[in-house]
């Protein structure tokens, strides 16, 4: 299914940036076939859906309910900044986590141990995990 949305995704980046001219004709064509193998992964989707409910009219109900959520999500998608924002954040949120745990497991496969034994009495409230790489500091 992932296959069938990334040549859609490069049908539509050889239609952007690809000029027209009679040598590119053929190629064009080909990426506007590319572009609708989408409808071939949305009718997977749906039998997905529809696999998991029982009984002809909760069955109806999804689709019909899962169609109108989609035309209201491709109509006001482009039009939605606050959404497109808060991806951006959460991405770049991951990114960060994904390096700090990265650092974390290197920091313990050297050897190290993952609890600063040497300040463990330095501060009076105990319930601080200062030094506890499982837990971050901030």
């Amino acid at each position: 299914m992932m296959a069938a949305i990334l040549y859609s995704i490069g049908g539509s980046i050889v239609f952007l940036t690809v000029a027209r001219s009679d040598n590119t004709h053929v190629g064009l064509f080909i990426a506007y076939y590319c572009i609708w193998t989408f409808t071939a992964a949305s009718g997977i989707l749906l039998s997905l859906m529809l696999r998991n409910v029982a009984g002809q009219t909760k069955k109806a109900t999804i689709i019909a309910a899962s169609f109108v959520y989609w035309v209201a999500g491709n109509s006001a998608g482009p039009h939605w900044l606050v959404g497109l924002v808060l991806f951006i954040i959460l991405l770049s949120l991951c990114t960060c986590y994904i390096a700090q745990n990265k650092r974390k497991d290197k920091f313990t496969s050297d050897g190290l141990a993952a609890v600063d034994t040497e300040s463990a009495h330095s501060y009076e409230d105990m319930t601080d995990k200062v030094g506890d790489l499982k837990f971050l500091n901030l």
